[in-house]
C-alpha cells in the first residue's frame, strides 16, 4: 500500500536523509502550510464567536488581529477573507469605543467590498 505523498517525503528523509526538493514536494509542502493557515484561522474564528458573546471584545480583536495576520501570510486569500477581517476588526474597535480604529477598519472593509460586489 502507498503511503500519502507527505508521509513518503518524511520516510525519505528520516531513513536516508534525502529531502526532496522537486516541483511536486515544493507544492505538497506549501500546500500543508497553506492548511495550516486555514485551520489556525477557523480556529480563531470560533474564539472570536465565543469571546464576543461573552463579551470579552479586547480578547476577540486580539483574535481577529491575528487571523488579518494569516491572511497576510497566506499565499491565496480571498478578497472577502480580508472583508470579514476588516468588518470584524471594526466591531471590535467600536465596542470597545475606539473611534478611530474603528472608522480606519470600516473603510478597509469598505474597500475589500468594492474589490468582491
Amino acid at each position: 500500500m502507498m503511503l500519502p505523498a507527505i508521509e513518503r517525503k518524511d520516510e525519505l528523509q528520516r531513513q536516508w536523509g534525502f529531502e526532496c526538493a522537486c516541483e511536486a514536494c515544493r507544492g505538497l509542502e506549501a500546500g500543508v502550510q497553506e492548511y495550516d493557515l486555514w485551520t489556525r484561522y477557523q480556529k480563531l474564528d470560533k474564539l472570536i464567536s465565543r469571546h464576543a458573546r461573552k463579551k470579552k471584545f479586547a480578547e476577540a480583536l486580539t483574535c481577529v488581529e491575528l487571523q488579518l495576520e494569516i491572511c497576510k501570510e497566506a499565499r491565496f486569500c480571498p478578497a472577502v477573507t480580508f472583508e470579514r477581517c476588516f468588518f470584524d476588526l471594526f466591531q471590535m474597535h467600536h465596542a470597545l469605543g475606539h473611534v478611530d480604529e474603528a472608522s480606519l477598519s470600516a473603510t478597509k472593509a469598505a474597500e475589500f467590498a468594492a474589490l468582491v460586489w
